[in-house]
């Protein structure tokens, strides 16, 4: 749902900005107005047009008390390139099930 508000933010924004709802000039003013928003995250476009910099959990199975969960272990963070990984033993973060 982040990213449908983020995508939905940018296209009226740029709609407002280039007083248009022709595609081919939102085109070339999306990626400016996406390189300065900062809405669920930056949503600095690449030179593909994909989101430059994302997070993305680290999600894999374990034992907790004996018992096979549902574990967060860590995190991707896309804009310094370096993975977090949660060390608590064990770890704190399960699933909402």
């Amino acid at each position: 749902m982040a990213s449908r508000y983020d995508i939905a933010f940018i296209i009226t924004r740029a709609i407002l900005e280039a007083r248009t709802t022709d595609v081919g000039k939102l085109l070339r003013v999306i990626p400016e107005i996406a390189s300065k928003t900062l809405a669920s995250g930056w949503c600095k476009l690449d030179e593909n047009g994909d989101r430059e910099a994302s997070d993305y959990e680290i999600w894999g199975y374990g034992y907790i008390d004996g018992r096979v969960d549902y574990i967060k272990y860590g995190l991707y963070d896309g804009l310094r390139g370096k993975i977090f990984w949660y060390t608590d033993n064990p770890p704190c973060f399960t699933s909402p099930n």
